[in-house]
């Protein structure tokens, strides 16, 4: 079932990039609930970098550059790219506005970041960072959730019916 899923929800899109449709079946738009829960919990192993998203993805750091680079992201044209775009152009950023000396030191070390970054031929894969096989489990994500993480935000674990 995980290629009918790919095929009908995902297209060619990231998966953090994923968002809520009238469109969608009910049982996909609840999945999209805990995305965000989902997403915490992996690291994107690059291959050709079209399946990873260049910011929300964790990929190349221990966290999203999203987080790690807040600031660029703000002001930068390409927040909804994937890896393999911005690789394609020769890793270039452009933004709304001038950099100042703190955002191009911030630009500076990401391109340090990114430069150093080869693509390949192989397709992007996620690796589960809270089960040591790297495979996505769900007791391990309701586990961790469940003992590590207090926010609201995954409140919906307990108001979700499990068959």
């Amino acid at each position: 079932w995980h290629y009918i899923v790919k095929k009908k929800y995902m297209k060619h899109q990231c998966i953090s990039m994923l968002k809520k449709k009238q469109s969608n079946s009910p049982v996909w738009n609840d999945l999209l609930q805990v995305k965000d829960a989902y997403v915490h919990g992996r690291k994107m192993i690059v291959g050709n970098g079209n399946k990873t998203n260049l910011w929300k993805d964790t990929w190349c750091t221990e966290l999203p550059l999203v987080a790690k680079f807040a600031d660029l992201f703000n002001i930068c044209n390409e927040q909804k790219c994937s890896v393999a775009q911005l690789a394609h152009s020769g890793w270039r950023l452009t933004f709304r506005h001038w950099l100042g000396e703190n955002l191009q030191n911030h630009l500076r070390e990401l391109c340090d970041i990114l430069t150093f970054f080869a693509l390949n031929e192989e397709d992007d894969y996620p690796k589960w960072c809270w089960e040591k096989s790297g495979i996505f489990m769900v007791k391990s994500a309701y586990e961790h959730l469940c003992c590590n993480e207090t926010g609201a935000s995954y409140k919906i674990f307990g108001k979700q019916k499990f068959l």
